[in-house]
């Protein structure tokens, strides 16, 4: 057991003798027990102040573990990424119904792009009969230039599926034909991540150590809130925080995206054959869009389809205007 390291007295008249207020004598607790129960005793040279405090760099208890390390933190406090100079860390979460978790400042709500600023275009065609809602005609059997013999509807999946009842005798030639795409309509185009709601909570009043190379110990988020650091104007953000969101108290956003066009191309199939049930190989047998003549046959009882083709993007929709964010701050998260 270890002597009390002073009495209240004792401390109010050193704080007298120095001119110190009684609100500035430091709270400490006067416990026997100093000492993390997980620790066999105390680290040599240490003498004990307290209970862990997570965030000041100290083994309080004299255990051996400061901050993070120490078990005692492991509830409320987590180790993050170190903010770069300049950089301050906050808590971060999409929304505004949360409210900031214990140990970070007042909350600041936001107008939050998780992207770049700038509009950016992408354009996508579809088909009003898609290659993928068609049977997959293939014919089978006959002589090597595909003439007579039978023929199978199969569904486009490259998945390994079951031919109906026992399959099929695979011999003179193989060939794939699909319905036409139809129409091709270009999809309206996006701008980019919208702008949504957001908080940050300022940063705690300081963090710890006792984490790995690169990292801090602070206040754990909670609630849908994660660390993260942030600093003011527009940056790109440092090594080891892949995720960038431009904030400001207010946004206004001009993006907008010209038309896009689309054009048709033919459908087309390949599908492979196999025995086995679970289609070993890259398949016995090959059948495309133009006549293929089997060397050897054999019986098919499952196979794997692709198909491609369709429509495509002729041109590019044309990007303008951002979004203009009022105090703007960057934000990055791991």
């Amino acid at each position: 057991m270890f002597a009390r390291v002073g009495s209240a007295a004792s401390l109010l008249a050193v704080g007298a003798a120095l001119g110190v207020g009684c609100g500035s004598v430091p709270d400490i607790r006067f416990d026997d027990d100093l000492v993390d129960a997980s620790s066999d005793g105390p680290a040599p040279g240490c003498t004990p102040s307290g209970r862990e405090t997570c965030d000041d760099g100290i083994d309080n208890d004299c255990n051996g573990k400061t901050d993070c390390a120490d078990p005692a933190c492991d509830a409320g406090f987590t180790c993050a990424p170190a903010p770069p100079a300049d950089w301050r860390v906050v808590a971060y979460a999409e929304g505004r119904a949360a409210a900031c978790p214990g140990g970070y400042g007042a909350p600041q709500d936001l107008r939050a792009v998780a992207g770049e600023l700038a509009a950016s275009c992408t354009c996508t065609c579809t088909a009003a009969t898609a290659c993928t809602a068609g049977p997959i005609a293939l014919s089978h059997g006959g002589d090597g230039a595909c003439s007579g013999g039978a023929s199978e509807n199969l569904a486009p999946t490259n998945a390994c599926a079951k031919l109906r009842g026992n399959g099929f005798n695979v011999s003179g030639g193989l060939r794939t034909t699909l319905p036409g795409p139809g129409t091709c309509t270009p999809a309206p185009p996006s701008t980019g991540a919208p702008v949504k709601d957001a908080r940050a909570c300022a940063p705690p009043a300081r963090v710890g150590g006792g984490c790995g190379a690169g990292q801090v110990c602070v206040p754990r988020p909670t609630s849908g809130y994660q660390a993260c650091v942030a600093k003011p104007g527009g940056s790109a953000c440092p090594t080891g925080f892949a995720t960038v969101v431009h904030a400001g108290a207010n946004a206004t956003d001009t993006r907008a995206c010209g038309a896009c066009t689309c054009t048709t191309s033919p459908c087309t199939a390949q599908v492979a054959l196999y025995a086995a049930n679970n289609c070993p190989g890259a398949g016995e047998a090959i059948a495309a869009s133009t006549c293929a003549s089997v060397a050897a046959s054999f019986n098919a009882r499952y196979y794997k389809a692709t198909v491609a083709g369709g429509c495509g993007v002729a041109s590019q929709p044309t990007a303008t205007g951002n979004v203009a964010l009022t105090d703007e701050q960057t934000i990055c998260c791991p």
